[in-house]
């Protein structure tokens, strides 16, 4: 009968503490369009490296995004913004 108990409890405090975090999590205001699209630029950025730098530890990128003529910050950047309002109007429309 002890152990029931206990676990009763245990369940209990997990439940609270899975409470307690999600009241956490949806106090937080949802990111921004530009906040998201920063974080999709560097994920791509990660992605694309073929190596790094081992003095400045900064990444290298890919061949076609390393010469191309506008830049691979630029190109990426654009990209991961032209991803973001296509996701957007997406939502809205189905939405």
């Amino acid at each position: 009968m002890t152990s029931l108990r206990w676990i009763g409890l245990g369940v209990a405090a997990c439940l609270l503490s899975l409470v307690a975090l999600r009241s956490d999590s949806l106090a937080q205001a949802p990111a921004t369009d530009s906040e998201i699209a920063y974080q999709l630029g560097q994920a791509m950025r990660a992605r694309i490296a073929v190596s790094y730098n081992q003095r400045s530890g900064k990444t290298i990128p890919a061949y076609h995004c390393r010469h191309a003529p506008e830049g691979c910050e630029s190109r990426l950047s654009t990209f991961a913004q032209y991803l973001v309002e296509a996701g957007t109007q997406t939502a809205s429309t189905l939405g």
